[in-house]
């Protein structure tokens, strides 16, 4: 069974776990109703039992953000794909947080090098320096912050798998092969 959730034009604010200091966190709000009431509700109408299934928490670009972030509050969702996740909206706190992540976690991340077109400016005018990311250029950028969550994850001795596309863009047409390479792993 697999149950979509779509975003809107406030996803910046609904799907970011690492908000600036004194925001609320609508986004572990969010999860947390969707894994606590939505999530059951369904699985009841639908009279579906999850025990001794392999629960899977997938997104992409914040989504990606927001399912590693499911995945750290409710770790019977082992199975993490993240599609060109935003990690550097979520930086440098995702970096702390991954200490949260269970060790039976298997993360999925992908990331290609053409994804910086998504920022409408350059990224070395938007994002502090100190985050310690390449910002020569905003692709660059991009791949540089979830390559630093890649690095995390095999510092914590979380089982990792990356793919890396070479012109791989920040859209579905993309991301839908590799979701089936992930999909056919787990």
């Amino acid at each position: 069974m697999i149950i979509g959730i779509t975003s809107n034009q406030k996803r910046h604010i609904q799907y970011n776990p690492y908000p600036k200091e004194n925001e609320i966190n609508h986004a572990e709000t969010h999860i947390k109703n969707i894994v606590l009431n939505f999530l059951p509700s369904v699985l009841n109408y639908l009279n579906i039992n999850l025990d001794n299934t392999n629960q899977i928490v997938a997104g992409a670009s914040m989504g990606g953000l927001m399912s590693m972030k499911t995945s750290i509050l409710f770790p019977q969702f082992r199975n993490i794909i993240s599609l060109s996740p935003a990690f550097w909206f979520g930086f440098p706190g995702i970096v702390n947080d991954l200490n949260n992540l269970s060790k039976k976690s298997i993360c999925n991340l992908s990331v290609g090098t053409k994804e910086g077109d998504i920022f409408g400016d350059q990224v070395k005018n938007i994002f502090p320096k100190e985050w310690d990311l390449d910002f020569s250029n905003n692709n660059d950028f991009y791949v540089s912050g979830v390559k630093k969550i890649e690095e995390e994850l095999k510092l914590n001795n979380i089982k990792t798998n990356f793919i890396f596309k070479e012109k791989g863009q920040h859209n579905e047409t993309h991301w839908n092969p590799i979701l089936r390479e992930f999909l056919v792993s787990i």
